[in-house]
């Protein structure tokens, strides 16, 4: 699996062209707070350009926090991950199921996964 995260313009720019090059896809997880936001971050064109020539869209949160300092606010991490969902399905039109979620550092301790359990 290759994948790339954090919504980093040169992923689109430099990374995909390669990709189809060679003929591989990819996943992309996007922090949907991040995206437009400056042009260091991809646009939700860009976004919608990596789905239609199929690559996987997958959430990386909301704003991208640590996860394990949210396993007592429920609220607040339902924001990070039932947001990000909801945000990428209405910004970016995606015409998919998001089914990954990867945490900041790829690092999720327990309790947040019962939580994410009980939220997703």
């Amino acid at each position: 699996m290759i994948n790339f995260d954090d919504s980093f313009k040169n992923q689109f720019l430099y990374a995909k062209s390669i990709l189809d090059k060679y003929g591989f896809k990819a996943t992309f997880f996007e922090v949907c707070g991040w995206i437009g936001k400056s042009s260091e971050r991809k646009s939700w064109q860009d976004i919608a350009a990596l789905q239609q020539d199929g690559m996987d869209i997958e959430s990386h949160t909301m704003t991208h926090p640590n996860l394990n300092t949210m396993s007592s606010l429920p609220a607040a991490l339902d924001y990070q991950i039932g947001g990000a969902k909801q945000c990428f399905l209405i910004m970016a039109s995606i015409h998919q199921s998001l089914h990954i979620l990867t945490a900041k550092d790829g690092i999720i301790q327990q309790s947040s996964v019962l939580l994410l359990n009980s939220i997703v």
